[in-house]
């Protein structure tokens, strides 16, 4: 915990000097951003990348893994996607450390996000600061698939905005071997041709709360449709979709 108030005070810091050198237009204020930005990324790789085994709830099931996969390669039967089994296969090719496993994957997600936040955002410090006390930062550790898949999803957002549909779709059914449930952002494509006005304002506040009452009628459809998703029917049975 002092570890996570001190980065996010470190990025409270920056983003203050950032904002009281807005005014600012010279090569040097660029240049002290940049040094900024690259110095809490390189944090933040670091305490990802090297994190303990005992730090995020499935961190010694990816590790232990990994070290399945450099033994015995690819398991057909096992309960990981595809693209995230190649993935390990690929880097045990270099090492045998089940470190790496955390390095690697810590590199490729941090390094989408940061860089993504820095060309996208006005306010880059502010958005790597709410991807802390958002929590997401912390989740990135916890959950290693969906977020490897969610840095992919953000590769794709250049096609979607580009209206480069054939790319767009490659993309999220890469990011869907890694965590199948990056093929739900295949509706992210078509949310530019949703109008908002009152009508269908309604019509998703609507629907926002049926899926919310109808929660397990809804996760017992998916399961049919993604059979690993049954793993996770123990985990969150008799929680509410928020917890989810």
């Amino acid at each position: 915990m002092t570890i996570y108030i001190s980065l996010m005070t470190l990025i409270l810091i920056a983003m203050c000097v950032d904002s009281y050198m807005f005014e600012i237009k010279s090569r040097e204020r660029e240049i002290i951003s940049r040094i900024n930005y690259f110095i809490i990324f390189v944090i933040c790789f670091i305490i990802s990348a090297f994190r303990d085994i005992s730090i995020g709830r499935d961190t010694h099931a990816y590790m232990q893994f990994f070290h399945k996969v450099d033994n015995y390669g690819i398991d057909k039967n096992a309960y990981y996607e595809k693209g995230y089994q190649y993935f390990n296969l690929l880097i045990s090719y270099f090492t045998s450390n089940k470190q790496a496993i955390l390095i690697v994957s810590s590199f490729v997600v941090l390094l989408t996000i940061f860089y993504f936040c820095y060309k996208r955002s006005n306010y880059k410090f502010l958005s790597i600061y709410l991807l802390f006390s958002l929590m997401f930062y912390y989740n990135s550790m916890n959950i290693l698939r969906q977020y490897i898949a969610i840095s992919i999803v953000i590769v794709a957002y250049k096609f979607a905005k580009e209206r480069k549909f054939l790319k767009y779709l490659i993309t999220i059914i890469l990011a869907s071997s890694f965590h199948q449930s990056a093929l739900f952002c295949l509706i992210m494509y078509f949310i530019p041709l949703f109008k908002l006005n009152k009508k269908n304002i309604t019509c998703m506040i609507g629907v926002s709360i049926a899926a919310f009452l109808g929660f397990s009628l809804i996760f017992d459809f998916i399961s049919i449709i993604f059979p690993s998703y049954k793993a996770y029917e123990t985990i969150y049975e008799g929680k509410s979709l928020a917890t989810f």
